[in-house]
């Protein structure tokens, strides 16, 4: 006998909820953590460095367009980014990642969203913190994941552990992934005044159960490494 669904039942259709029931909430989330590629944490030192020079120096700093007008000061034919006392000179990205996949191309040798001459297929690049119109954020190796499509729709949901079972899920999965990002950097140690900002904030209301994950990790001009990492 066919199964009749009524309207209210068709808003709440998600694909990614007969994957989640096929692998279980732990193991997807295992599944995403070790099919991700994050950056080696000297890769990751180096780019803060550099773009912290570059603030201090007054350089215009690549960063993705925003809607929001109040985050903007033009003067003649410069555009300032600002946001609580700190104001930078910038200059709005392409296409939304060109900058982004430029960087990742020039520190690692690799290609990504580029079409079918791509050496990395099916995946996407993740700003983990978001804030991508944010100059400080767009480029951050600390902010930039190689994530595998089927997992990026959940890294780009809004994750609020309060709601329904794939925004759990999403806020989980977030906050598992800055955790791997925070322990793998040693992000704690970071200068952060020195891009003038406070250090990012991982998603307080989600747990992260302690675990090991066997991570991807760029080391290099097309070399990948694995590592186990406990979190």
């Amino acid at each position: 006998m066919a199964k009749k669904i009524n309207k209210s039942q068709l808003a709440k259709i998600d694909g990614m909820k007969s994957l989640l029931k096929i692998l279980g909430e732990d193991n997807f989330i295992k599944a995403v953590i070790e099919n991700t590629y994050f950056f080696s944490p000297r890769m990751v030192y180096s780019r803060f460095e550099e773009l912290s020079k570059l603030i201090f120096d007054g350089n215009d700093i690549p960063a993705r367009k925003s809607t929001q007008d109040n985050l903007y000061r033009i003067e003649g034919e410069r555009r300032f980014f600002v946001d609580e006392g700190f104001e930078c000179p910038i200059k709005l990205d392409k296409d939304g990642n060109a900058e982004v996949r430029k960087i990742i191309n020039d520190k690692t040798g690799y290609t990504i969203s580029q079409g079918k001459k791509s050496i990395f297929q099916n995946y996407f690049i993740s700003h983990i913190w978001g804030r991508a119109y944010d100059p400080r954020y767009f480029t951050s190796l600390w902010n930039l994941a190689i994530v595998p499509a089927w997992a990026n729709s959940l890294m780009d949901k809004m994750a609020d552990e309060e709601s329904d079972e794939l925004e759990h899920l999403a806020a989980k999965l977030k906050s598992t992934v800055e955790t791997v990002c925070w322990n793998l950097y040693e992000m704690e140690k970071f200068c952060w005044s020195n891009l003038k900002m406070e250090k990012p904030q991982r998603i307080s209301s989600a747990d992260v159960d302690s675990k090991t994950f066997s991570v991807h990790i760029f080391c290099g001009d097309l070399c990948i490494t694995e590592m186990n990492l406990t979190i």
